[in-house]
């Protein structure tokens, strides 16, 4: 049965990765947002905000956003956007 999920949730926990990883720039920070009402929990990296600036129990939505270039083809995926402002 397809389910239809929320894009809003809060941070279950994060981490914010130093180590390089092929095509991305570090450091960046990867959430699992636990999605509003439904049980289901989703990893993905954070956008909207500096690395290591989210904490657990943040409210935020999950944003489409390309996350990378694959031999000169985007790639489109959800990322965390929190909703304070955070500079």
């Amino acid at each position: 049965e397809l389910v239809p999920l929320p894009r809003t949730g809060s941070v279950y926990t994060e981490t914010t990765v130093h180590i390089p990883v092929p095509g991305l720039r570090t450091p960046y920070s990867l959430v699992i947002v636990d999605l509003d009402d439904v049980g289901v929990r989703a990893l993905v990296k954070v956008t909207g905000a500096p690395a290591g600036a989210v904490d657990i129990g943040e409210r935020g939505r999950l944003a489409l956003r390309r996350v990378a270039v694959r031999s000169g083809v985007p790639d489109y995926g959800y990322a965390f956007e929190p909703d304070r402002v955070i500079a």
